[in-house]
């Protein structure tokens, strides 16, 4: 049952992440008149950032481990 619940938790993660997405998408074009340009530099920005704080999570814990 544990893994049931962890491919649920995952699948409702993405599914609220692309919602979120996609409101912020119609927010940033709509009322802050982003181009599209910008709204890809600053998603990527995020998603680097993101993913940096996942790494670095991910890892300090494996190291914690090692000692």
């Amino acid at each position: 049952m544990g893994k049931r619940l962890d491919i649920l938790t995952a699948a409702t993660a993405f599914g609220v992440a692309a919602y979120v997405a996609i409101i912020m998408d119609c927010v940033a074009c709509g009322q802050l008149g982003w181009s599209d340009g910008q709204i890809r530099s600053a998603a990527l920005l995020i998603a680097g950032g993101v993913a940096l704080g996942l790494a670095l999570d991910f890892l300090g814990r494996r190291w914690s481990k090692a000692d």
